[in-house]
C-alpha cells in the first residue's frame, strides 16, 4: 500500500511540476529582479551551457579510480591516444551522426557516461578540467564539431584522451539556476501549503499523522 501511494505520488508531482513549469520570460524577470543577489554569487546573463559526448581512452590497465595514482609509461600513453584517433576515423567512415557517436561512446567510453553515450548536459563553463572546457566553450564552436583532446597533466588531472563531439548551447546556465530556485520555491510553497492544517495526535503511544 505504501509503495503504491508513494509511487502514484511521484508521478502525479511529476506532472505537477512540469505543468506548473514557469516561463522563459518568468525566469528572466525573477533574475532580473533578484540579478544583484545572482551577480554576488557570480551568476550573470553572461553564463552558458553546453551539451556535449565524449569517449573517454585510458591507457590500457588504467580505470577511473586508479589512473592518478598508478604510473604508465610513454607506450601506453602513446597506444591510447591512437586509439583515441582510430574511435574518431570510425565514426567519420560511418553517417557521422550524433546518433552513431553515441553508440560508439557506450561500447568503448571508459568512465560512467558510456551508459549514456558519454552525454553530459547542461556543462557550464569552468566545470571540467581545463582542455575539455577550453575545447567546448571555444568561441568558433558549433553543433556537429569533433576534435580529441588530452587533460593537463600539469594540473594532475591527466587521465587520457577524450573524443569529442560538440552537440549544442544548451539553456544559458543562469537560466537552469533561476528557472530550478523557482521551482524549488513554488514546491516548498505548495508543500506547506498541503500540510498546514493537518495536526498530529497520539495512539496507542505513537504519534500519527490524522
Amino acid at each position: 500500500h505504501f509503495l503504491k501511494l508513494y509511487y502514484t505520488g511521484s508521478v502525479y508531482f511529476s506532472d505537477l511540476c512540469q505543468t506548473q513549469e514557469p516561463t522563459d520570460e518568468e525566469v528572466e524577470k525573477y533574475f532580473d529582479d533578484n540579478a544583484e543577489a545572482y551577480e554576488k554569487n557570480g551568476l550573470t546573463k553572461d553564463n552558458k551551457t553546453v551539451d556535449v559526448r565524449h569517449i573517454l581512452v585510458m591507457p590500457e590497465g588504467a580505470t577511473t579510480d586508479n589512473i592518478r595514482t598508478d604510473t604508465f609509461d610513454d607506450a601506453a600513453w602513446e597506444a591510447s591516444r591512437q586509439k583515441a584517433e582510430e574511435l574518431l576515423a570510425q565514426w567519420e567512415q560511418g553517417d557521422k551522426s550524433e546518433d552513431s557517436f553515441a553508440e560508439l561512446a557506450k561500447a568503448n567510453s571508459q568512465d560512467g557516461s558510456a551508459s549514456d553515450g558519454g552525454l553530459y548536459t547542461g556543462v557550464s563553463e569552468g566545470q571540467m578540467v581545463e582542455a575539455f572546457n577550453d575545447w567546448c566553450f571555444d568561441d568558433s564552436r558549433k553543433a556537429g564539431d569533433t576534435g580529441i583532446v588530452a587533460n593537463d597533466a600539469a594540473g594532475g588531472s591527466y587521465i587520457g584522451y577524450h573524443v569529442m563531439y560538440f552537440v549544442g548551447t544548451d539553456d544559458p546556465y543562469w537560466m537552469v539556476q533561476v528557472r530550478n530556485a523557482m521551482t524549488n520555491k513554488d514546491y516548498s510553497e505548495w508543500s506547506a501549503n498541503l500540510v498546514k492544517d493537518i495536526t498530529a495526535t497520539e495512539n496507542s503511544g505513537m504519534k500519527y499523522v490524522g
